[in-house]
């Protein structure tokens, strides 16, 4: 659901920094008039480090024998669990099992990893870790456990410590989350989470460098009942639970957030004359989001999250369906040639390969107005193409040697569109927009 920047190797343990300052003449205006100071940062490599790294040398996720640092986590495919006996409900296996297709991944993550996301984070999960009460002394039974992570900004050298969090509760399966940039802070929430007494809970605090992730602190610690709370030289952790009536509110509030998302897209009517037609492809993620939140609290096979998933999947279906008809209006009233404000798109041609993609379009453009007409700002010119099948695509042109288009001059573009559209043998448009409106061509 979310994009994720590339991979991301997690690095040993950091070890202390030192800033040598090289001099350099310095003047009260250095930064606009000159005068020079280098800064050379050199990591020192002392048994502190000797010492951190062989206290890492067992992976407290992963037990006694396995790698210093875990290997990127991967997705397992839903396919991949047993059919039968089918998991009860309320448990994170038959969350997983509901998962929707765009429920897979939860928020963007350092490194090219996706976990076994069996419920999404919470985009608020400080206001449920607020509502939170210490975790009961006989034993946490399928309940929502939100854990505050603050560390001590010793592990970025220029600004506070960009957190990524993961946690085991027992047996519970692994939960991960992001913190924000630069604070200091994570949050990480576990809905539907089991934890009994005697039972370890196992974390991993990085840092999200720019190409690596490097560990702050990765402690573990026997839970005995009531609060759990680590003090630890790289962090302080505090975990609570929320269940009953506080939960109950927080699924009340976040389920009429789903269903205001919802009902917009239920409403929504797609427009011709927009480069992308209107389709609402942000607020569709934004209620994917909203329905993520209630799962977040109680797992995609609660009723509260299965009723808004197949609600949102069928307003989505219903925005999809309306295509074809704006294709064939769209393509019905379309000539040659398209006028839009002063602006004229004819003397159309268009080459393909022998079945129809790899097409390679050329068109004149003639600029009628008093002023230049820009090639490069958000209110010039943009072109898209479109099957019945297929909806808009937006299609790239070769840039001419200039930024506009000067007033009464014209020029002939070749357009490049995407290589796998079928543009020759089957019904097709070219869209010629200005300031995102648009009117068609046919192409064939």
């Amino acid at each position: 659901m979310y994009n994720v920047p590339p991979h991301y190797t997690p690095k040993g343990p950091r070890s202390p920094w030192k800033y040598i300052a090289i001099g350099g003449a310095a003047c009260a205006v250095c930064a606009v008039i000159g005068g020079v100071t280098a800064v050379a940062l050199v990591r020192t490599r002392s048994d502190v480090r000797a010492k951190a790294t062989a206290a890492a040398s067992v992976d407290p996720i992963r037990g006694a024998g396995a790698t210093t640092l875990p290997a990127p986590l991967t997705d397992v495919v839903d396919t991949s669990l047993p059919e039968e006996p089918a998991a009860p409900g309320g448990t994170p296996t038959a969350s997983l099992r509901k998962r929707p297709a765009w429920g897979k991944l939860d928020h963007t993550r350092s490194g090219n990893e996706t976990v076994t996301e069996y419920a999404p984070q919470l985009d608020r999960a400080d206001a449920a870790f607020v509502t939170g009460s210490p975790l009961p002394a006989d034993g946490v039974d399928r309940a929502l456990l939100v854990c505050r992570v603050q560390t001590f900004a010793k592990a970025d050298a220029f600004a506070g410590d960009d957190l990524q969090v993961r946690i085991a509760f027992g047996h519970t399966p692994l939960v991960v989350n992001d913190g924000p940039e630069d604070k200091n802070l994570g949050y990480v929430s576990a809905p539907l989470a089991t934890l009994k007494k005697g039972e370890t809970v196992r974390f991993e605090v990085f840092d999200r460098d720019v190409w690596e992730l490097e560990v702050i602190t990765m402690p573990q610690t026997t839970w005995n009942g009531g609060a759990l709370n680590v003090l630890d030289p790289g962090a302080t952790i505090e975990c609570r639970s929320v269940s009953g009536e506080p939960l109950q509110k927080l699924v009340s509030a976040n389920s009429a957030d789903a269903d205001r998302a919802i009902r917009g897209l239920q409403t929504k009517k797609l427009d011709p004359t927009s480069s992308n037609w209107g389709f609402p492809d942000f607020e569709i993620v934004g209620a994917q989001r909203g329905v993520g939140n209630v799962a977040g609290l109680v797992g995609w096979d609660d009723p509260h999250a299965a009723r808004r998933v197949a609600a949102l999947d069928a307003a989505t279906a219903a925005l999809l369906a309306q295509k074809p008809g704006v294709f064939d209006g769209l393509h019905g009233s379309a000539s040659g040639s398209a006028t839009i404000g002063k602006l004229t798109a004819a003397n159309l041609r268009m080459e393909c390969g022998p079945s129809g993609a790899s097409c390679t379009i050329h068109v004149t453009i003639e600029n009628h107005a008093e002023k230049a007409l820009s090639f490069t700002s958000y209110d010039g010119l943009g072109l898209y193409v479109a099957t019945r099948d297929s909806g808009p695509h937006g299609a790239a042109f070769a840039h001419p040697n200039k930024a506009e288009l000067g007033a009464g001059e014209s020029i002939d573009l070749t357009i490049e569109p995407e290589q796998s559209l079928v543009l020759g043998t089957a019904p097709a448009i070219l869209g010629v927009c200005l300031a995102s409106r648009c009117q068609p061509i046919k192409l064939h």
